[in-house]
């Protein structure tokens, strides 16, 4: 509580600078944590001060984090990814029609009748949101208003003139080369883009120098490692060149660094049981990125069926694609990538906080083909796309629950969907025939791919065997 007491008296105290990921941020998370977020940056509105730099890379973002429509375009996002997978699943339904199937029809007009009643529901859902698209609205205007002030007042900061752009990009070539923080992780990005974090620091050391204040505080969401080090417990610690560059252009302040979920821990009320669950919400992706998937992903593999992917690229690829699958002989292991992360929600139920997460994992695998006379090697690749669950109780600390996880991962986590998309053959050239001399005379009974003496398991090849 003293610690706290006095994070908050030094904050009151200084001038805090704000990085472009902050303003962008307050879009980011739920309506009632976003609401709460901009409440509490507007309460420090005097002590903010925004870099230049900042005010050009927000304003050149805006159009891609503000989702105006969120609300409105809801009800038709719904509506389409149930009419996909409508066509979908009738479509498979054919060859079944096909062969005349007993009280097929009967089943068809019974699950046709089923979508009808999610139509319903997603209308009646959409009806139910009125209230909170309002507020929704409400809360882009306002949000809108804060920003647009704030950037548009003497709390920003002065573009840099050409001559002076000029030297620091210079600069910034030599401190790339040799790993000079901040900014050398974005080496890759074109243009004057990839010095954007050092153009941001070098307005931040030239106004720390003429400010009157004796305490300057930058807050930010990157974690990269040309801003912060891992710590002990796998906590992030501001990279010591920034201070020691600091203090030599400016001897007699101070400045701190600090992330922005730590920002709102020292600003927010430890009582209030909505800035606990947003303070849940924005360590939720540090926490999630600090998990061991290996176990998971190692037990999905079991889920990708080559005979069904082979399926897939017979009815949705072109002529080349078609042609090579259907002329496949072998396919060999699959190759899994590291999983990725594409969003974290998170609700809290029966004294459990469950994080709802929606996964990548990118895989693929090789493969030969033969026709004739032509050998070609080729690559099946395709995303396994995963909705798992995480359960933590509520209780149990960060730390204490990374441990458990790692651990025992599959007591905390379940895969609640599990889709395979963006399949394809990638054709990757032929190769000498003389490598095979086996005449295809049948087809694998599960995969479909060509059956010769080299891979003949007795009607099935020696991937399906088992």
């Amino acid at each position: 509580m003293e610690q706290k007491q006095t994070e908050t008296e030094l904050l009151k105290e200084s001038l805090i600078v704000l990085d472009t990921n902050i303003l962008t941020s307050v879009y980011k998370y739920s309506l009632v944590s976003s609401k709460r977020i901009l409440n509490y940056l507007s309460s420090y509105s005097d002590n903010l001060w925004i870099p230049f730099q900042v005010k050009k890379e927000f304003y050149k973002n805006a159009p891609k984090v503000i989702q105006y429509n969120l609300y409105k375009k809801l009800d038709k996002e719904l509506m389409r990814h149930l009419k996909t997978q409508k066509d979908n699943l009738f479509l498979q339904l054919t060859q079944y029609e096909e062969k005349r199937f007993s009280n097929f029809i009967e089943l068809s007009g019974r699950l046709n009748s089923k979508f009808s009643e999610m139509e319903d529901m997603i209308n009646e859902y959409y009806e139910s949101l009125k209230d909170e698209t309002g507020v929704y609205k409400d809360f882009i205007n306002e949000t809108k208003v804060f920003i647009d002030g704030l950037l548009n007042s003497d709390q920003v900061g002065t573009d840099y003139n050409l001559v002076d752009l000029l030297e620091i990009l210079k600069e910034g070539e030599l401190r790339y080369k040799y790993s000079i923080p901040p900014g050398y992780y974005d080496e890759g990005k074109k243009g004057i883009e990839q010095f954007g974090d050092l153009i941001l620091w070098k307005q931040l050391l030239k106004k720390a120098n003429e400010f009157d204040r004796e305490s300057i505080v930058f807050v930010t969401r990157d974690t990269k490692g040309d801003w912060f080090k891992k710590g002990d417990e796998d906590d992030i610690k501001p990279r010591e060149e920034l201070f020691s560059e600091f203090n030599h252009f400016n001897p007699n302040k101070k400045l701190t660094i600090i992330h922005f979920e730590k920002f709102i821990e020292i600003v927010s009320e430890e009582s209030n049981s909505s800035d606990q669950e947003m303070i849940l919400e924005l360590r939720a992706n540090n926490l999630i990125k600090r998990l061991s998937f290996q176990e998971m992903i190692e037990e999905q593999k079991k889920s990708i069926d080559r005979g069904e992917l082979n399926k897939k690229i017979l009815q949705n690829g072109d002529f080349a694609q078609k042609l090579y699958i259907e002329t496949m002989i072998e396919s060999y292991d699959i190759n899994l990538e590291d999983i990725k992360i594409i969003n974290v929600g998170l609700r809290i139920e029966s004294e459990k906080i469950i994080y709802s997460i929606k996964t990548v994992i990118h895989f693929y695998y090789s493969t030969l083909s033969y026709n004739g006379g032509i050998l070609s090697d080729g690559t099946i690749s395709a995303d396994l796309i995963l909705n798992i669950e995480i359960e933590r109780a509520i209780d149990c600390s960060e730390t204490e629950f990374i441990n458990q996880f790692n651990e025992t991962p599959s007591a905390h986590l379940s895969v609640k969907y599990l889709v395979i998309d963006n399949e394809r053959y990638i054709w990757g050239g032929d190769i000498d025939t003389t490598m095979i001399d086996e005449e295809i005379y049948d087809t694998c009974a599960r995969c479909g791919i060509g059956i010769h003496r080299g891979n003949d398991a007795g009607g099935y090849c020696n991937n399906c065997a088992d």
